[in-house]
Order: C-alpha cells, then structure tokens, then sequence
C-alpha cells in the first residue's frame, strides 16, 4: 500500500513566480496541502489539545521545487471541518490512521486528507476533506450522474436513474477489505425508479417487496411467500387464501353457541321420550304387548345412550370455547 508522493495532487502545487517566496518555501503555510492521518487522538487522551472533540495528527510531505527535496512534518491535533457548522446540524465521523506506521518520506494506507492552516499558522491546521486515492477503480462513464458513499462497509448508492442502493459488505479493514463471511455479505435495501422498495439477503431467499405496479407486498422466505394484495393475504405459495382470525372466531363462536342450544334440546326430549316410555308403556308390556317388551327396553337404553353422548359433545364444545382466550394473539390490539 506504499503510495508515491508524486502520483498525489495539492502538496506541490506552486503559487506565484518561481523568484517569489511561495510553496518553493518549504514550511510556508499559505497553501492547501495533501497528507496522510498518523494518529487518531480521543477526546480524552493525553494529547488532546480540545478535550471536546477528535483530533488527528497527519503526515504532510512537503517538496521544494527548486531542489526537488522531500521532507515530512507532521500537524498535531487537526479537527475535522464541520459540514453544517453548528450545533443542530453537523456531520460526525471518523478517518483512519496509517497501520501500521508508514516510512519517513511514504505514504501508506492511512486516510489521505486536505489541510489548511488558519490565518496561516502551523497549530490551527483544520482537516477539510480528503483526496480520492488512485486505486479506487469505481468511477466509469457509463455510472452517468451518480453518488456512492461507503463507510466502514456500507455501501450507498444513487444511480443515474434515482434509484437508492443500499448493500452490506462486512466491517472493512484499513485496506478495504473484509474478513465477515461472504454467507452474511450482500443485504440489501433498494428504492427503485418504478416505485417498487425491497429487502433482501444475499441469497435471495429471504426477501420483503413493497410491488408499487402491481400494488402487492410480497415476503419470501426459503422459497415460500406471502402476499398482500388489495384482495387480501396470500400465504404458503402465494395460493392459500389468509385466515381472518378475529371474524372467524367470533362466528365460530357463534356456531358452537347454537350447536350447544340444539343439542341440549335435544338431549333435553330423549330422556322426555325414555321417561315417557318407562312409565307409560311398563303396565302393558305384562300383557298383549309382552313380546315387544324386551325390544322396546333395547330401544329405550340406546336412546338413554345417545342423550349422554350428546351431553359428552356438549361439553367438549363448552370446553373449547372456554379457552377461546388463548387462540388469537391480543397483542395486534395493543396490549
């Protein structure tokens, strides 16, 4: 990662005639310079000269241009330029200091920065952006009109088309790249130009499309979906109609109420009839109808028999329907 000091811009840059005290002067300070971060200094360290804010110590190699001379100096305690310049507003990030240490006179892989002293004075050195390094192989005609913005492995992306791209690329070491598994590399959030907006894993499996055209939102996991349409909610391979809980339960409910009427009711006229039977029918079963006496006590039994299975039924509904608390989730509603 050993960078030239030739290939980069800015440091060398001479202002006025060569006969005129200008950047030919090696520690003049008039002058927008190039360096390198050597060192990241914390609010609370020792060497803090704010005590408020991230300072940094960076690298500047100055060049004489008469004689051709490199020679390196460092500029303690630079803050970073504030965007905004006020206390509602501001941006707040970090730069990375060379690691591990470059050489003397080289640049190495430490966030190379713009610095300017104010009013020309070596301790007000102010970091007011950076310089786009000569490896970054990212910018081709065919991006059009663009902006991507990467941090610590997160890549955004505006393309010529407006369309906003969001991916996850791993933590990012000094070099830019990454030791996070690429199973867990390539999540990605997109707002695209037909008003569609969609999640995605790397993989594709597990997917959340918000479908503006055709008005849908689609959620695919491991192969199987479920969508949303104006029509309702569709579940397993988007062929499965979504059950309404709520109004299922409560006609459910209703169901069970009328069937437990009914059945009582009817339980209620069977041992009516069996009563009947063994009190009206027993004086002559003794005489002419002495034949049909032992059938008749079959048919009064197996009557007998069928209220008390009704009654069992009857409970088993009343049962179910006594814990109708714990089948639909309460928390949709807010409690």
């Amino acid at each position: 990662m050993i960078r030239n000091p030739n290939e980069v811009f800015g440091s060398y840059v001479g202002v006025g005639s060569i006969n005129t005290t200008s950047e030919s002067s090696f520690f003049s300070e008039y002058s927008l310079r190039v360096g390198e971060v050597v060192k990241v200094i914390y609010p609370d360290d020792k060497d803090s000269k704010s005590k408020a804010f991230i300072e940094y110590n960076v690298n500047v190699l100055y060049k004489d241009l008469n004689t051709n001379v490199i020679c390196p100096r460092v500029f303690y305690n630079c803050p970073v330029v504030n965007l905004f310049g006020g206390l509602a507003d501001y941006t707040t990030y970090t730069l990375r200091a060379a690691d591990p240490p470059t050489k003397k006179n080289e640049w190495g892989s430490g966030s190379q920065v713009l610095v300017l002293s104010i009013d020309s004075e070596y301790y007000k050195t102010i970091i007011i952006g950076g310089v786009k390094s000569t490896k970054d192989k990212t910018d081709n005609k065919e991006l059009g009109h663009f902006y991507n913005f990467r941090f610590n492995g997160i890549d955004w992306n505006i393309n010529k088309n407006g369309e906003l791209i969001i991916t996850y690329n791993g933590k990012s070491k000094i070099d830019g790249t990454t030791d996070v598994s690429e199973s867990i590399i390539g999540t990605k959030f997109q707002m695209l130009k037909n008003g569609n907006v969609q999640f995605s894993t790397n993989s594709d499996e597990e997917v959340l499309l918000i479908d503006k055209e055709n008005k849908k939102i689609e959620l695919t996991v491991n192969g199987g979906n479920v969508i949303v349409k104006s029509l309702g909610l569709l579940v397993g391979d988007a062929n499965e109609a979504f059950m309404l809980g709520t109004t299922y339960r409560q006609n459910e409910t209703q169901l069970h109420n009328n069937l437990i009427a009914k059945l009582t009711s009817a339980i209620s006229m069977l041992n009516i009839s069996c009563s009947v039977a063994n009190t009206s029918l027993a004086p002559a079963l003794g005489g002419p109808l002495a034949a049909v006496a032992g059938p008749l006590s079959t048919v009064i039994a197996s009557v007998q028999s069928l209220a008390s299975t009704l009654g069992d039924i009857v409970s088993e509904i009343t049962t179910f329907e006594g814990a109708t608390a714990n089948y639909i989730s309460k928390k949709n509603f807010g409690d």
